[in-house]
């Protein structure tokens, strides 16, 4: 049986973490930062994905000097496994992109 939900105060920072129960009561479940995400302005995202981007910069470096790597990190095996959670979770919830009735790419 469903016991409530979780919320966040970011998708890419997860400073503060609640559970709000069924029952309208909240927990936190993380040391609340009290760091205000909103107030810091054009440099909030300042250092947020730079091992992502070295690593995708990478990658498409190797790839034009003919040398097709896969990332040590997350392999292609993970990769497509990753996205095939995410297209089921997209059509269980009736979510539908126009790319959607495009051929798969194998």
């Amino acid at each position: 049986a469903e016991k409530g939900t979780i919320s966040v105060d970011s998708l890419l920072e997860f400073r503060n973490v609640w559970q709000h129960g069924m029952d309208a009561s909240v927990n936190v479940l993380s040391a609340e930062s009290g760091v205000d995400l909103s107030g810091r302005g054009p440099t909030r995202w300042a250092e947020q994905m730079v091992h992502e981007v070295t690593a995708f910069v990478n990658l498409v470096a190797s790839a034009r000097a003919g040398r097709f790597i896969e990332d040590p990190v997350i392999s292609w095996t993970q990769s497509k496994t990753v996205m095939a959670v995410l297209d089921e979770g997209r059509r269980s919830a009736g979510i539908r992109f126009p790319a959607d009735g495009s051929p798969k790419l194998v």
